[in-house]
């Protein structure tokens, strides 16, 4: 079994300022329960995120990803949480370098060191392209917990991290996981203009300004429109006022913000031809988006989200 210790050198050399390992139970799950704080499969969801109900077998056992896993290794990658004259209009997450191209670089590095230390043991690594359920393997490697917002918080960084997963045939010192954090703090939900939070970390998607700006299809429908400020593709509110988001990652930042994004203006944004949007955005996890974030506006015609 590689110790502890082992793990979090092997992750220094690769950049990884934040992991922990969990052990693969004989159902593919993690050892520990963990909750899964995923949203139940409602109408409203299935209605929304088709791709639930598709992906449910891989998410729920680690080993239709990686066949004979046996312990799972949860990554952390923090992005600058403070950034001067953020306006809103882009989450911080997408203030840069696209964060899937920047993880990736580490846990490939991760993945073969950790491999190589381990006699050439088949691993597999994923940030985001994948459908696996990467914050509850966070939560279960003991990097975090699933605060009231959905979001995976860690005591270093609070809830500013990028996750990735490294998947892997060998044994690895599993670490405990972190107690729930939270107390009677209650600010994310009470942030969330639209209400799309609910106690116990669920989210209602149809409410959620970020699905609609970011993931979203369709147009935006008007009672979430009226209620979404500035944000033009996904939203940081339910993050901003997370008391442990105070803290600053420092050098540890996955990318540099970009400070013409980070104080993008929400006529510019939704004005600025296809061309001025490329080059703005090339490289960047907007640039990904399968629509314009808000660009796509309704017009009348856009059936509302559920009780929005």
């Amino acid at each position: 079994m590689l110790p502890r210790s082992m793990l979090q050198s092997l992750a220094r050399e690769a950049g990884v300022p934040l992991c922990g390992a969990a052990a693969v139970a004989a159902d593919g799950r993690a050892a520990t329960a963990v909750s899964l704080h995923l949203h139940p499969y409602d109408p409203d969801t299935a209605a929304f995120l088709p791709w639930l109900e598709r992906t449910r077998v891989m998410r729920s056992d680690i080993r239709t990803f990686l066949p004979g896993a046996r312990s799972v290794v949860a990554c952390a990658f923090p992005y600058a949480s403070r950034m001067a004259g953020h306006t809103g209009v882009v989450a911080r997450y997408a203030c840069g370098e696209d964060y899937h191209t920047a993880a990736a670089r580490r846990l490939g590095c991760f993945a073969a060191l950790l491999s190589a230390a381990c006699g050439g043991v088949a691993t597999r690594w994923c940030s985001d392209t994948s459908p696996v359920s990467e914050r509850y393997w966070a939560a279960a490697a003991g990097i975090g917990w699933t605060g009231r917002n959905g979001c995976l918080i860690t005591a270093p960084f609070g809830s500013w991290v990028v996750l990735g997963i490294v998947a892997t045939a060998a044994a690895i010192e599993p670490a405990p996981p972190v107690h729930h954090g939270c107390g009677d703090c209650h600010a994310c939900i009470t942030a969330c203009p639209t209400g799309a939070l609910e106690p116990g970390g669920m989210c209602r998607i149809g409410r959620c300004i970020s699905f609609w700006t970011v993931e979203a299809r369709t147009a935006i429908p008007p009672g979430i429109r009226e209620r979404m400020g500035d944000s033009r593709f996904g939203c940081d509110r339910c993050q901003a006022v997370c008391p442990f988001n105070e803290a600053d990652c420092g050098a540890a930042r996955l990318f540099e913000p970009d400070g013409r994004i980070v104080a993008m203006d929400a006529g510019l944004y939704e004005q600025c031809s296809s061309g001025e949007f490329l080059g703005m955005f090339r490289g960047t996890a907007v640039a990904r988006s399968v629509n314009r974030g808000a660009r796509v506006v309704e017009h009348g015609d856009a059936p509302l989200a559920p009780d929005a």
